[in-house]
């Protein structure tokens, strides 16, 4: 008599991999290679595009809409539309629902620490008020601001930054700034500004020239932020 083996057994039907042959309709399509697998075998399986036959990274690529029918006999899968056609070669992955829940889930952590990037200029009007730069809204959510990159290569006169905070929405104070040593010519042009917060309402940096420049002046800056939901 056959000993047990002490090694689990191992689950097969966590994913199938499959190439189109065929483009049925925006909800429909064929790949042969995965017929006779049993009528309604892979209901609820998400069609997770690998790899697109003309070899880009575009729309439909990484899109996992899950499959509401199947007919064995031809491998026909009938699902919700992708954003974009499929095409004939591109390859598929028939995931298992408990994979494709794992695979959205690690997407949009991803997508958070992937974050965004702000690069624009600000035109400084010649007069000696406080003007903003930009207003940072994280829109209703958590956002980890890194960093702010000033260039004021175009400025001639000394000047003041600030930064300030909408604390619960109910009006901004500030939190930062420069006033104790202004920024003058004599200085580096390149000012970094390491923020290093999370928000979850509206940041403003605002700039002062202390005297008038005599003209409008240019001030690039960039922003490096992430969300965190």
């Amino acid at each position: 008599m056959a000993e047990p083996s002490s090694f689990p057994k191992i689950r097969t039907d966590l994913a199938y991999y499959g190439v189109i042959t065929r483009v049925i309709s925006a909800t429909q399509f064929v790949a042969a290679g995965l017929a006779g697998l049993g009528d309604g075998a892979l209901v609820g399986y998400a069609a997770y595009v690998l790899a697109k036959a003309n070899g880009t990274t575009t729309a439909p690529h990484a899109e996992q809409p899950a499959v509401s029918a199947y007919v064995s006999a031809t491998g026909t899968f009938t699902h919700v539309a992708y954003t974009a056609p499929l095409a004939v070669g591109d390859q598929l992955l028939l995931l298992h629902p408990n994979i494709s829940t794992i695979v959205a889930t690690l997407r949009t952590q991803i997508d958070k620490l992937a974050g965004g990037e702000t690069v624009a200029i600000h035109s400084h009007q010649n007069n000696v008020n406080w003007q903003t730069v930009v207003t940072i809204d994280p829109g209703g959510l958590r956002r980890k601001v890194h960093s702010i990159w000033l260039n004021f290569v175009n400025l001639t006169q000394n000047t003041v930054w600030r930064l300030s905070y909408n604390f619960g929405g109910l009006g901004y104070e500030v939190f930062n700034s420069n006033a104790a040593l202004p920024w003058t010519p004599a200085m580096d042009n390149g000012v970094l500004l390491d923020v290093r917060a999370v928000i979850a309402h509206e940041l403003i940096l605002e700039i002062q020239s202390q005297v008038l420049e005599g003209a409008a002046r240019n001030i690039p800056y960039e922003i490096y932020w992430e969300n965190m939901e």
